[in-house]
């Protein structure tokens, strides 16, 4: 498993893990945040261009934690 940041919130600590099945592209945090991660991508002409990762969904964990804990490695 990747090494991500950890972020101190209130009294809560989000940690951040890999998404089963999708490790170096997604990950997920204990709060119920989705990131997509920085990648490279071959268009079609050949040409390699870069995508930063972004936010994918603002979740609380508590309402879903089940589907994710499914998904984490």
């Amino acid at each position: 498993m990747a090494k991500y940041k950890h972020y101190k919130l209130s009294n809560e600590i989000e940690v951040w893990k890999d998404v089963k099945n999708y490790e170096g592209y997604y990950i997920v945090s204990s709060m119920g945040k989705v990131k997509s991660l920085d990648r490279i991508v071959l268009g079609k002409n050949g040409v390699s261009s870069f995508r930063s990762g972004k936010l994918k969904s603002n979740v609380r964990w508590s309402t879903c934690s089940a589907y994710f804990n499914s998904f984490l490695t």
